[in-house]
């Protein structure tokens, strides 16, 4: 590679994968920090290369190691049509549509297919609502006599030419974008097609590739264990990929950065084969140790996280023994009126107990699923539900007294009977299984090494298609972009 090269992230990633931006580590490792990011389409100097890794440097003089790859598609490449010598441009930060020298602006300005993918057709529906919220709040402060009314409109304009170009990226003409008004924009298919991607992510019955954490510090247990337990959820999954997710990088506080960056290293992990690093949680929800159940907590707090926030209940249970059967669990949750809620995370206040206790206590747990495969008797509310009506245990976590410690056990989506043992320091639990069939095999792991059950996180697909089907901002996107509501058939959730 040529020293000093212009390189850029390549700018087709933000309609074939919905990439908007791309780390710069302080190291070329996946564990480095992140120094900061670069946007799709920006150009940057590649000063030299080791195996997949890039040094990047860009023309504010910051510098750093970004990975070249998506899985096995090139992020990172040269910018056609430039020489080593050329200097690089650095575009501005939120439109995501970059700008260079020789090749760069022809390519990024050339007309795109206008069949967009799966993914991006979420962006372009994300895209044209906010569009229409940017335009709206520049026509309110136009009419507004408001203090530092000046710099706030130019702010306004600035955020509506922001979406205009991410929306040019996707191939929309600006010509086009200039009439949209009210409600054009969007066609009826493309709201459907988004919305009905949605609910079919709910139904998913493929488990998800999985992979452990570090701790380094060997105190950010309660972190890992809350991240595992989210990341085996449908729920989770469906509303975070499809509505958070695709939110512009400036969107949202320390708690969506984390998360953010936590799936994308989670993801690279899984793939790999490789731990993933936990510093992004660490750094949003505080270093030294906490409470797993009180992790949940904070997906509540943060505005842009509201579409998931919104269908999470905490519901604390005192248990007063070594029973706790599942029954006892739903009276909690309806006192709550969280029965319908997508998401409940129970949280239960447990005294430290034997090991005979803790066996006696898990197996009192015994999903409602899985008690025809042990000799039980399946309840008459719902075939399959674990809580409620269609409520199912996605996971447990445990915490070890002894040496202060959470680990957390996952169910599979393939075989509804097979769980994973996650616990991000191995040795507290050496000769543990990795995989056990049968909740028996559970909880006699848990009495083994005195795992004490403390959150169980309980999910129900159909109770979030309720929650989407009549989410607000999902009939104002219709309206907004199709002259008026598409009723049942179809929308897109606002993402």
């Amino acid at each position: 590679m040529a020293p000093w090269s212009l390189w850029h992230v390549r700018p087709e990633l933000e309609f074939s994968d919905s990439i908007d931006s791309w780390n710069v580590r302080s190291e070329p490792r996946f564990e480095a920090p992140v120094s900061f990011v670069l946007e799709v389409g920006e150009t940057f100097e590649a000063v030299c290369q080791k195996g997949d890794w890039v040094e990047v440097r860009v023309r504010s003089g910051h510098h750093g190691w970004s990975h070249r790859l998506y899985g096995e598609t090139p992020a990172l490449a040269p910018v056609a049509g430039t020489s080593r010598t050329t200097t690089p441009t650095h575009s501005g930060s939120g439109s995501g549509s970059g700008s260079g020298s020789g090749g760069t602006d022809g390519e990024a300005q050339a007309p795109l297919a206008r069949q967009l993918s799966g993914s991006s057709e979420h962006r372009f529906c994300d895209l044209l609502l906010e569009l229409g919220e940017r335009r709206r709040a520049l026509e309110a402060m136009q009419d507004a006599h408001v203090v530092d009314g000046r710099k706030r409109r130019v702010s306004a304009a600035a955020a509506v030419e922001q979406t205009m170009s991410a929306l040019e990226l996707l191939g929309m003409d600006r010509e086009r974008l200039l009439s949209v008004e009210g409600h054009e924009g969007l066609e009826t298919g493309q709201v459907e097609d988004t919305f009905h991607e949605l609910m079919r992510d709910l139904g998913r019955t493929q488990s998800f590739k999985h992979s452990d954490f570090v701790n380094p510090q060997a105190e950010s247990c309660w972190l890992s264990a809350f991240f595992q337990s989210l990341w085996h959820s449908r729920v989770f999954h469906a509303t975070f990929e499809r509505l958070v997710l695709p939110l512009p990088t400036s969107e949202g506080g320390r708690t969506l950065r984390a998360l953010r960056e936590t799936w994308e290293l989670y993801e690279s992990a899984a793939v790999r084969g490789q731990a993933v690093p936990v510093h992004a949680l660490v750094k949003a929800w505080g270093s030294g140790y906490g409470d797993a159940a009180e992790a949940f907590g904070r997906l509540q707090e943060e505005r842009a996280l509201k579409p998931f926030g919104d269908q999470i209940s905490l519901v604390p249970v005192q248990v007063p023994g070594s029973q706790m059967p599942p029954t006892e669990l739903e009276k909690s949750v309806a006192q709550m009126g969280a029965l319908e809620v997508p998401l409940i995370v129970m949280d239960l206040i447990v005294s430290e107990i034997s090991s005979p206790k803790i066996f006696t206590l898990v197996r009192s747990l015994l999903p409602r699923a899985a008690s025809v495969q042990e000799g039980g008797v399946r309840a008459a509310n719902g075939a399959g539900a674990d809580l409620g009506y269609d409520h199912r245990l996605v996971a447990m976590i445990c915490y070890m007294h002894r040496v202060a410690h959470y680990v957390v056990f996952c169910r599979g989506l393939s075989e509804d009977d097979r769980w994973l043992f996650f616990n991000d320091l191995p040795g507290m639990t050496s000769g543990a299984a990795r995989e056990l069939t049968g909740w028996t095999s559970v909880a006699r792991e848990c009495a083994r090494f005195e795992l004490c059950p403390r959150v169980l996180l309980y999910e129900s697909p159909s109770s979030a298609r309720k929650a989407i089907r009549q989410n607000p901002q999902r009939r104002a996107l219709s309206e907004l972009f199709t002259g008026g509501g598409l009723q049942d058939a179809g929308s897109s959730a606002s993402r």
